[in-house]
């Protein structure tokens, strides 16, 4: 089995930060990548690129993103950094 069968790349979009398209071998995902300052960055897979535009992840990164910093700033006095 090829090495290469396994790996994956992570492509940064360019207009939304935090969101990526992710390339894997049994698809490619939109995913939005985030860390609390200090902690363990933190990843969500919104879904296929097959079933969301560009367009559409991006709004759902907005919406992930605001709702992490959102339960973060309820909860504690924690900052998000997007990756």
């Amino acid at each position: 089995v090829s090495q290469s069968r396994y790996m994956e790349d992570w492509i940064k979009d360019k207009v939304q930060a935090g969101l990526y398209k992710r390339i894997r071998p049994s698809g490619d995902v939109w995913a939005v990548k985030g860390r609390i300052k200090g902690g363990k960055p933190i990843t969500i897979t919104i879904g296929k690129t097959s079933l969301f535009t560009v367009s559409q992840a991006r709004v759902e990164a907005r919406r992930y993103l605001g709702e992490t910093v959102l339960s973060l700033v309820t909860s504690s006095s924690f900052s998000l950094e997007v990756v």
